[in-house]
């Protein structure tokens, strides 16, 4: 009975020993966000609205809102991450999309041969970002899902490699987290 009674003993001091920090903890968010101290900081933009303009690209109508981005440099766009998220999208039976979305996205409506779709889109380039909405010119129907909405809303997030390196993550994995678990990884609180 003495030798149990010093085991559980021994086995309770040693859990009560071991704080928070010390227990790996498996969730890679969680781990992101605590790496992410004294690394470059991304740059997060606000819920932005497009001012949108209009050209022709071969078969497609694109419209376009160009928008002057410093922080982003051809470091970034060569090792780091540039996501562009979306709300308040039209969709195809004309409601309205408020959950964010990760470009690029298509829009096929039903029933419609598949060269006809929409795309939302964005092209990075240095101290540059295009947001583009195309669809197809020649088959091109006006309706809510196929105009840019002067609705839809963008936020931009620009990762340094530093940053996606302490947040042991990559140009490929960031892209697979929810919208509010990148926050959470980035230490944003809404």
């Amino acid at each position: 009975m003495k030798l149990w009674n010093f085991t559980a003993l021994l086995a309770l001091l040693a859990l009560a020993a071991c704080s928070k920090e010390d227990i790996s903890d498996t969730d890679p968010v969680a781990v992101a966000s605590i790496r992410t101290q004294d690394v470059p900081p991304a740059v997060v933009s606000g819920w932005e609205r497009a001012v949108w303009s209009v050209k022709d690209s071969a078969e497609y109508r694109v419209s376009f809102d160009r928008r002057q981005v410093g922080a982003l440099t051809a470091d970034i766009l060569e090792s780091g991450a540039v996501l562009v998220w979306i709300r308040n999208v039209p969709s195809v039976n004309g409601e309205v999309i408020s959950k964010p979305l990760l470009m690029p996205f298509h829009v096929l409506p039903e029933g419609v041969h598949p060269a006809y779709d929409e795309k939302w889109y964005f092209t990075p380039q240095p101290a540059l970002l295009d947001i583009e909405f195309r669809t197809n010119k020649y088959l091109y129907v006006p309706s809510a899902a196929t105009v840019a909405s002067s609705q839809a809303e963008f936020r931009y997030f620009i990762i340094p490699p530093e940053t996606l390196d302490r947040m042991g993550l990559n140009r490929i994995t960031v892209l697979q987290l929810p919208y509010q678990r990148l926050l959470y990884a980035l230490g944003i609180n809404e």
